[in-house]
């Protein structure tokens, strides 16, 4: 699909369950900060957060987040900028 190919990867993507998401980034899910992983991981911003000034990131527990914009989060992450991976219903 579509987040596959933004993070060049084969294959199907699909969601971690919250024991995968732990193992992988050190933090519980609803918390886990776009980087600062306990592994590298490939990241991918949506490039619709663009269309706001300032977009909201986790920052390492449930209750807290930060201030940031779209290029200073791909800045911080390595994370490259894709069109069309969000999901549509």
């Amino acid at each position: 699909g579509a987040l596959g190919a933004a993070l060049g990867l084969a294959g199907v993507v699909g969601r971690a369950d919250a024991d995968a998401v732990r193992a992988a980034t050190g933090y519980t899910i609803g918390g886990v900060p776009p980087f600062a992983h306990a592994t590298p991981l490939p990241t991918a911003i949506d490039a619709s957060l663009g269309r706001f000034a300032i977009v909201y990131a986790a920052a390492g527990h449930p209750h807290c987040v930060f201030p940031t914009s779209l290029d200073e989060l791909a800045r911080l992450t390595g994370g490259a900028i894709a069109p069309d991976i969000t999901e549509r219903s």
